[in-house]
């Protein structure tokens, strides 16, 4: 059985991931390169996400403290660990996917890694009680 914080993480991060790839594909849909698309989906997902997660997910009052942690995990899993798996899993699938499929695949697995990445950190060091 899932447990209340994990739930309400899902659910916020389905609506997080929902924008992020909203944003991504229309903004690769007309023409901007991955990882421009990528930076500016995923900040759009990253002030909803603080605000969520604070509040909602995990419930904490927080501190002066937090939201530079926040912030320097988040980034990393975005605009580190994003774009390292967009751009393998477009090396690895390219060969038999293309266009808006691959598009939407990459970014997928992109943002299953980054999911498990951010939930580690923010349950273990930046929201924790």
């Amino acid at each position: 059985m899932l447990h209340g914080t994990r739930v309400r993480f899902l659910l916020v991060g389905g609506l997080n991931t929902g924008l992020d790839i909203g944003a991504y594909t229309l903004l690769r849909h007309f023409g901007w390169p991955a990882i421009l698309a990528n930076l500016c989906s995923t900040s759009l997902g990253l002030a909803s996400s603080f605000l969520l997660n604070r509040h909602f997910t995990f419930r904490t009052a927080g501190g002066k403290g937090q939201l530079p942690v926040f912030l320097a995990v988040t980034l990393a899993g975005l605009w580190v660990l994003q774009p390292l798996i967009l751009y393998a899993t477009a090396r690895l699938f390219g060969g038999w996917l293309t266009g808006t499929v691959l598009t939407l695949a990459t970014k997928l697995c992109a943002t299953t890694v980054t999911i498990v990445w951010n939930y580690l950190w923010y349950s273990r060091r930046v929201f924790r009680s």
